[in-house]
Parts: C-alpha cells; sequence; structure tokens
C-alpha cells in the first residue's frame, strides 16, 4: 500500500513538472516568435530604405537636375525641338517623383512639401494672373503660390499644348513672353528647393525610420501599409474615377502623361509591398502573400492595357472601369487581410461610398 501511495505522489509530481515544462516552452516560443518578428522587421525597414526610398531620392535629385539643363537650354534657345527635350525631361522626373511619393510618411512632417512638388489639377487662373501682372516674379513669389500653381504640376501646364509650334510663341512673340520664361525659370527653382528639403529631411530621418521596430498605429511598418493603402485610394478614386467629371480632373491632362503615372504608382505600390512577403512568410501567410502579389500584376497589366488616359475618358473606355475593379480587388486583401495578420490599423477614411 505503501509503495502504491509514493507511485502516486510521483505521477502527480511529474504531471505538474510537464506541465510547467510545457508552458514554459510555449511561452518560450512565444518570445522566440516575437524575436524573430521585430528582427524582420528591423530588415523590413532597411529594405524599403536603402533600396527604395534612398535609391529613389537619388534618382530624383538627377532628374530635376536635368530638368533644370533642359530648361535653360530651352531659355537660351527657344525652338520645337529644345521644347519636345524639355517635355522628355519633366516625364521621365514626374515619373520618379511619382513612385517617391508613395512614402510620404506622416512623421516625417512633409506633407505639405510633397504637396508643392506636385498637386493637381493645375490652378491655371493664378498662373496667368501672375504672369499677365506686374509683381515681381522671383522665388518669393512662386514659394508665396498654393501646391497646384507650382512644382510639377505648374510646369506641366507650361510646357504643354496640342501645338507645340502655338506655344512656342507663349515664350517669344506673345505679351508677357518674357515674364513667362521668367516664372518658368523660378517654379523650376523652387522645385529644386523644395525636393532639397525632402531629401535633407530623409537623410536625418533615416535612423529614425529604420529603428522603429513596433507595430503600433504611428510605427513605420502600420504607416508604409496605410501608405500602400493610400495610394492605391487615390488612383482609383482621384485618378482614375474623379476625371470622368471632367479631364480637367486628370492628373495630367495637358500632357496626356496620367496613365503612365500611374503605371508607375502602380509599380512602386509593389516594390513596397515585395518587402514585406518574407515577413508575411513568417506570419504563415504564404498564400495571402501570393494572392495580394498575383492581384498587383492583374492592375498593372491592366493598367498597361490603356495607352492614353484622356482618349479612353472621352470615348468612354471600358478598360478604366477594368482598372477600378482590379484596384478594388487588391484593396479588399490589402486593407482586411493583409492588415489583420500584420496586426496593422487601417487609418485611411474612404469616403467614396465604397
Amino acid at each position: 500500500m505503501k509503495l502504491k501511495h509514493i507511485s502516486k505522489t510521483f505521477i502527480a509530481f511529474f504531471s505538474l513538472f510537464a506541465l510547467t515544462l510545457a508552458i514554459s516552452c510555449s511561452e518560450d516560443d512565444s518570445v522566440s516568435q516575437e524575436t524573430l518578428l521585430t528582427n524582420e522587421r528591423a530588415i523590413l525597414l532597411t529594405n524599403i530604405y536603402e533600396n527604395n526610398i534612398s535609391t529613389l531620392v537619388e534618382e530624383v535629385e538627377v532628374e530635376i537636375n536635368k530638368l533644370e539643363v533642359s530648361a535653360n537650354t530651352f531659355i537660351e534657345n527657344r525652338t520645337v525641338q529644345n521644347l519636345e527635350s524639355l517635355q522628355a525631361e519633366w516625364k521621365n522626373a514626374i515619373a520618379d517623383w511619382k513612385q517617391l511619393e508613395v512614402y510620404n510618411i506622416t512623421q516625417l512632417g512633409l506633407t505639405v512639401t510633397y504637396y508643392n512638388v506636385h498637386f493637381a489639377p493645375v490652378n491655371h487662373s493664378i498662373i496667368e494672373e501672375k504672369i499677365l501682372g506686374t509683381e515681381t516674379i522671383d522665388n518669393a513669389l512662386i514659394k508665396s503660390l498654393g501646391s497646384n500653381a507650382k512644382g510639377f504640376t505648374s510646369l506641366e501646364y507650361l510646357l504643354f499644348s496640342e501645338d507645340n509650334t502655338a506655344l512656342i510663341s507663349d515664350f517669344t512673340t506673345a505679351e508677357k513672353a518674357e515674364r513667362r520664361v521668367t516664372f518658368l525659370k523660378e517654379t523650376i527653382l523652387e522645385l529644386k528647393n523644395t525636393f532639397t528639403e525632402i531629401k535633407n529631411k530623409w537623410m536625418f530621418f533615416k535612423a529614425d525610420f529604420i529603428g522603429d521596430k513596433g507595430t503600433g498605429v504611428t510605427s513605420m511598418q502600420s504607416q508604409v501599409i496605410n501608405n500602400m493603402i493610400t495610394a492605391l485610394e487615390i488612383i482609383k478614386v482621384k485618378k482614375l474615377e474623379k476625371p470622368f467629371q471632367g479631364l480637367e480632373e486628370a492628373e495630367s491632362p495637358y500632357s496626356d502623361y496620367s496613365i503612365e503615372i500611374i503605371q508607375k504608382e502602380l509599380e512602386a505600390t509593389k516594390q513596397l509591398f515585395l518587402a514585406f512577403d518574407n515577413y508575411l512568410n513568417i506570419l504563415n501567410e504564404g498564400e495571402l502573400s501570393s494572392d495580394i502579389k498575383n492581384k498587383f500584376d492583374l492592375c498593372i497589366t491592366a493598367a498597361n492595357d490603356i495607352s492614353s488616359l484622356n482618349s479612353s475618358i472621352e470615348n468612354g473606355d471600358t478598360k478604366i472601369n477594368t482598372l477600378v475593379q482590379k484596384i478594388k480587388d487588391l484593396l479588399l486583401v490589402v486593407k482586411i487581410d493583409m492588415a489583420a495578420a500584420t496586426k496593422t490599423t487601417v487609418t485611411f477614411n474612404d469616403t467614396d461610398g465604397d
């Protein structure tokens, strides 16, 4: 009987030990998983900064410098050929800028500065008022204007027309032609200054961006995911649906470069998402990652199938509706499934009623 009593005591002790060990192992596994995720977030943010943000900052700076050189060449010799070269440089520069624009991080504190680089649609009335007026056109004047009357927005209005030969006269023989030239030159100077501010802020912000390994609402992980959502929502609503109210609402109606800009933004947003691929795999969300990549590709394919946004809108092309639907499908999984998997609070407010 005594031996039997000891056996029961031993069994009870062993069971308690096994349970304690199991709990300890479970806690260790949880800690190990969180440590793994924290380390992966550091890798993720470093990758985004070094391979996306830093690279794009350098590329945009190069293109804006080229834009200035081309503008000076045109100002010195105002020919159609030089105008066409300047137009091409505008397209190259804004294409790179629109990819960097995806990284308009709230905590960077440069949202208005980003708008000063490009904010459509253009306020052409104020531009013409200043050119045709008597007020001195200098850097201070351009700086004082609203975001939709300077930067790439203003340059597009000044540099593009259906007839380049006729446009040349605005810079040569038309009344106030020299003031228009000065407005062009000072607009590019202010664009350079504005971008320099953005570049310097990103260099200063690097350590804070990479070092933020949290998952809260203001964390860098949360902000870049919300930026991804915001970029897609703006493409859908402002750049595709709203222009049906009138071509002047399109992002780049004078150059008819709107769809090319959308294509660049979709590619940049996909590149941002790809930084999360391994992170989602660690979360056992490999199927979700593959689904999102596939939906990005469907959006890009639909965008590439549109040759001109202006023509598509004027002709009621259903390809725009196809692209809008593909973006909606993508947004659904990013806003719900990806946000849930990464414990991200979606802060974008969809006000279009969908």
